[in-house]
């Protein structure tokens, strides 16, 4: 789960980069700030599943409409 987490990660600090760049345009920055929400909520719902493996994962597209944001419940 390592390269997953790392991913996540990776995305959210490009995310932070590039908000500065778009600044002056509000429907990149809603657009990049989603991007931003769903590599962030991802981390967790990694870190999550790889402290208890039995958590239920779902996808939603609550944050983004092309990037799913993971869900992690209990069985």
């Amino acid at each position: 789960y390592l390269p997953m987490y790392e991913y996540f990660h990776d995305a959210q600090k490009i995310a932070k980069d590039i908000k500065v760049g778009y600044a002056n345009d509000p429907d990149k920055l809603a657009e990049v700030q989603g991007l931003e929400k769903v590599a962030e909520r991802n981390i967790v719902a990694v870190n999550l599943f790889c402290q208890d493996r039995s958590l239920k994962v779902s996808f939603e597209f609550t944050h983004h409409p092309y990037f799913a944001t993971a869900v992690v419940r209990r069985s």
